[in-house]
């Protein structure tokens, strides 16, 4: 393979990646988690309530 090539595969593979990843995260986000006391929290809040605990630490 031609260093051309090799430099189109790996962005092309890296577009790929980012993709899934964001397929990925969209389904996550529409997912919803009854709790052991009968609430529901959606994925995508608890996911932002996380990030915001990291960030103030």
């Amino acid at each position: 393979m031609t260093e051309a090539e090799k430099e189109e595969q790996a962005k092309l593979r890296y577009e790929y990646i980012q993709a899934i990843r964001n397929n990925l995260r969209g389904s996550l986000e529409n997912i919803s988690i009854q709790n052991p006391d009968g609430t529901i929290t959606d994925l995508s809040e608890q996911r932002k309530m996380k990030m915001n605990i990291r960030r103030d630490h």
